[in-house]
């Protein structure tokens, strides 16, 4: 079978074989599903083309716990009741072969066609910091992507055009080279604006959505000589967009010559390999280069603001995994580094002024993060077997002479009853201010200084967030069957927010206590010629403050989606998928904005081997659900779209 194939029959795999489904995101080994000490979802490349999962989005919009919505021209991930904005997306870590690939000025992760699932086997979906391994960036939840390949020659493209104007291209294309293994995968992606009109509508707002993206992974594997083990590798993802509608709260905010533009290049060597009999030693060394670039305005040159600002990190990572009779050991260093770069690198000005602002002519102060972790694991035997997961990791953060440190520990046990799985997680997790946080409100008390004015109101200092989670969940098998069950709860303190103080707009932490809690259930049938899977997600975030109790802003309580398909005819599948969200609930005028059910569907037809035509409708009844922003309904979600696609694969 090719190893690229998105046509392997779904529909020839049973509940045992979806469970048992290997997954590594929530610990350093390889675990079945079902025991895997952590809550996770795991989406395969055949399920990408049978369903339509094209992006991140998609795939996590099928998630139990999780959800996305569209503002300020960018999507949001939603966890468990809680939310960062678009540009501040910085609460997961996405991970790429085991390599983390977030945008380092925020920590943003990318979430739609700037890294396509079309070039990657699987994803992971983690919820919660349920792992030692990571760190400050796995506030609420792991991502992770898989490019497994094997020793075939393979080649396989994509093409595509659809509403919108858009058309995509994409590569997947691995060989066998004389000491290693080569892939080299790579997408382009471009659609024009729709200007539909967006939010109450009282306004002429105009959703300006144009996008153009590119993204490209490669690597070689050596697995033979002197330097069996090592993988040299790049990945490089743009992306230029509108920035919707209503970015400013007026007309003059979505402009057609508002855009942003968003790079990450990396380059990397990894390191894996047995050293010692039962040891092996993972390790990799990735330089990141992100840069975040924009133009917005009023139309006129001397209204019209650019910046440019660009961050460069470099990582060093290593674990040592043994492998005894007493249980696996995991033994792990992690050092990161990463500033931001001076002028002519950054630059920002408005108007005609063409120096680059002060505050950005040289590079920045360096922030450190040193991390050390140790996550022991072993299964007892009762039952079917007990599995325990403990974990310890201790992150330190140094920048701006302010330091952030915090000892988190891990705990999960998985007991396994044969067709019932029942566990219990425990876990604790930091995220310290990055550098962005601490250089926008350094200069902006600066700007106030110089300006004669007060910054009395600006924070001098920010304090890390701390999050501290406990879960149960149950699985269980019956036949054709399927169920899952979690409830969880979790206290957030510190939350680090953005806000307007002495007309500068800052970072600060919230006041109070966050507790959010919630329970979701899964259920997922199989049989020969029909699939079909639901979840139902409850979540609520709530604040204690000196005022009294506030949920969290902008989230829906309640969300459900679905999947199902068929194949009525032969060599013919039919899919359709859902997300239903109740209500979007805002502070600012205390409403509820009414949510929405989306559906999406795709036609496939199946000739030869590996090709394939297909049809994707997404948003099949252009249902439009506008998200509050400041207390004004603003962007919504894209409206419909078809997309035809074929798909061959040699």
């Amino acid at each position: 079978m090719n190893t690229f194939s998105a046509f392997a029959d779904v529909f020839e795999l049973s509940i045992e074989d979806l469970l048992n489904v290997e997954v590594s995101v929530a610990s350093k080994n390889e675990t079945p599903l079902y025991l895997s000490p952590g809550n996770v979802t795991s989406f395969s490349k055949q399920e990408f083309n049978l369903y339509g999962i094209n992006t991140i989005t998609d795939a996590v919009n099928l998630t139990s716990g999780y959800s996305t919505f569209y503002g300020l021209g960018e999507r949001t991930l939603i966890t468990r009741g809680r939310k960062i904005s678009g540009f501040d997306n910085n609460h997961h870590l996405l991970k790429i072969d085991g390599v983390p690939f977030n945008h380092v000025r925020a920590g943003r992760v990318f979430l739609e066609e700037e890294i396509p699932l079309y070039n990657f086997q699987s994803i992971e979906v983690l919820k919660g910091p349920a792992s030692a391994i990571y760190g400050t960036g796995a506030l609420s939840g792991v991502i992770s992507l898989n490019s497994k390949i094997n020793n075939n020659e393979d080649f396989e493209i994509q093409a595509g055009i659809g509403s919108q104007n858009s058309k995509r291209i994409g590569t997947n294309f691995q060989r066998r080279l004389t000491s290693g293994k080569l892939f080299f995968s790579s997408s382009f992606y471009t659609q024009e604006a729709s200007n539909d009109l967006v939010g109450d509508r009282a306004q002429d707002w105009r959703n300006r959505d144009s996008k153009e993206t590119l993204f490209i992974n490669s690597y070689y594997t050596i697995d033979t000589g002197a330097l069996k083990g090592f993988t040299p590798g790049l990945r490089v993802a743009k992306k230029t967009s509108g920035m919707g509608a209503g970015f400013f709260g007026s007309a003059a905010g979505e402009s057609e010559i508002n855009e942003i533009n968003w790079s990450i290049v990396s380059p990397y060597i990894k390191y894996q390999n047995q050293i010692f009999s039962g040891v092996e030693l993972n390790s990799y060394v990735v330089m990141n280069e992100s840069v975040e670039h924009s133009v917005f305005g009023n139309r006129t040159e001397d209204s019209t603001s650019r910046y440019k600002i660009a961050y460069r990190e470099y990582e060093l990572y290593t674990d040592l995994n043994k492998k005894s009779e007493y249980g696996d050991f995991t033994l792990g260093f992690d050092f990161k580094n990463n500033y931001r770069r001076g002028s002519p690198n950054s630059y920002s000005y408005t108007g005609k002024l063409t120096t680059a602002s002060e505050n950005l002519l040289g590079d920045s102060d360096r922030l450190n993060v040193y991390s050390a972790f140790l996550e022991y694991a072993k299964k007892l035997d009762y039952f079917e077997g007990i599995y325990l997961t403990l974990g310890v990791r201790e992150d330190h953060t140094k920048a701006l002479d302010t330091s952030f440190e915090q000892l988190s520990p891990r705990a999960s046990m998985v007991m396994d009853f044969g067709n019932h799985q029942l566990k219990f997680l425990y876990s604790k997790a930091m995220r310290a201010p990055n550098l962005k946080n601490l250089l926008i409100n350094k200069d902006a008390i600066k700007e106030r200084k110089d300006e004669g004015k007060s910054s009395s109101e600006i924070p001098t200092s920010i304090d890390a967030e701390k999050l501290e989670n406990f879960e149960i969940a149950h699985s269980s098998k019956i036949g054709q069957f399927m169920c899952k069950e979690a409830i969880f709860i979790n206290y957030l303190t510190d939350e680090i927010t953005r806000e307007k103080r002495n007309e500068k707009d800052v970072y600060l932490n919230k006041t109070g206590l966050s507790k959010a809690y919630g329970y979701e259930i899964e259920f997922l049938y199989t049989a020969e010629k029909f699939n079909f899977g639901f979840n139902y997600s409850y979540s609520l975030a709530r604040y204690n403050t000196d005022s009294g109790t506030v949920d969290q802003d902008g989230v829906p309580n309640e969300t459900v989606s679905f999947r199902t398909s068929v194949i009525p005819l032969e060599r013919v599948k039919l899919s359709l998928t859902g997300l239903y969200i109740n209500q979007f609930r805002t502070n600012t005028d205390n409403k509820r904005y009414a949510g929405g059910l989306v559906l999406n569907s795709k036609l496939i037809y199946e000739y030869g081997s590996n090709n394939n035509l297909a049809l994707e409708v997404t948003n099949l009844f252009d249902k439009k659900i506008a998200n509050p922003l400041n207390g004004v309904l603003a962007d919504t979600n894209p409206g419909r779209r078809i997309e035809v696609l074929w798909s061959i694969g040699i």
